[in-house]
């Protein structure tokens, strides 16, 4: 199951993906730059793997070099190392600080927008797909930057982590897919709703907080081969697809778990609002033919 296969991957680093503009207008732009240059990576062989990262403590934001949000990585780079922002009423609100917070202002082609524009995401990923070495960024500060210490001052750390209860640990979520079209599946005109639901699932669920990793067997058959009790549940009939691990741990197969599932197995409380979403279908695997 080995692969020369590229692969570029993705990051969105944020604060806030409810009620932060800048977050959820630059998390929807990227969605739309992926779909936009899709084709032309599926030329070139290439994958894509994205992954969202809610931020969650000043500690963290040290530890992933993260000094303003939102910030987007291609292959450990951000797409625009020069920052600049501004206040951020959204965020400002949520930390509950007397203090502004800032939040990022993108600068493309001479004008400055609040959210990272399409155009600027394509070419950052066009740029990475040119045989360029995966760039991690050195001399990253040992010291939070001042959006993010406003942000997380420690009266606005507790008002921000209730959801976490306390919890430092940062869970991870692996989602090993059959082979599709494109990495969620959810493209083309005859879209399946399982695929389209899952896959509005697992943004919220990036957003409290967990990463969370999808992999392809169409475009990614190492990441299976790299897992052996992934191994051993295809082994015992191609139907286990989709597998789900959580932690590393395997905690579902066969199906797409509806929210209030995924909420159960990674131990993240669900919101009254959010309940209209967790619906209690069996989320069986597209196309499988029958259902439960």
């Amino acid at each position: 199951m080995k692969t020369n296969q590229p692969v570029i991957t993705i990051e969105l680093l944020f604060l806030d993906l409810e009620t932060c503009d800048r977050c959820c207008d630059t998390d929807d732009n990227l969605d739309t730059a992926i779909e936009q240059i899709r084709s032309e990576l599926e030329v070139k062989g290439t994958t894509v793997n994205v992954r969202r990262q809610h931020v969650t403590s000043q500690e963290q934001a040290i530890a992933l070099g993260f000094e303003i949000s939102p910030t987007i990585r291609v292959n450990g780079r951000d797409i625009q190392l020069d920052w600049r922002a501004s206040a951020c009423g959204a965020c400002t609100e949520l930390a509950n600080n007397a203090n502004s917070v800032d939040c990022r202002v993108w600068h493309w082609q001479g004008e400055d927008h609040t959210a990272a524009p399409v155009d600027m995401i394509v070419d950052a990923i066009r740029r990475a797909t040119r045989d360029e070495p995966e760039q991690k960024e050195d001399g990253r500060p040992e010291e939070p930057s001042e959006p993010m210490r406003h942000f997380f001052s420690s009266s606005a750390r507790a008002n921000f982590q209730n959801h976490d209860e306390g919890s430092s640990e940062m869970k991870k979520l692996e989602v090993f897919d059959p082979a599709m079209c494109c990495p969620t599946g959810v493209c083309g005109v005859d879209v399946d709703p399982v695929l389209a639901q899952f896959a509005a699932d697992l943004k919220w669920v990036e957003a409290q907080g967990v990463v969370v990793e999808r992999h392809n067997l169409g475009q990614e058959p190492q990441a299976f081969a790299a897992n052996p009790d992934v191994v051993k549940e295809m082994e015992a009939g191609m139907d286990r697809l989709p597998i789900l691990a959580v932690d590393g741990r395997i905690v579902s197969t066969g199906m797409y778990p509806p929210r209030i599932q995924l909420a159960q197995k990674l131990g993240v409380a669900l919101a009254s609002e959010d309940k209209h979403h967790a619906t209690t279908g069996c989320g069986c695997s597209p196309k499988s033919g029958s259902c439960c």
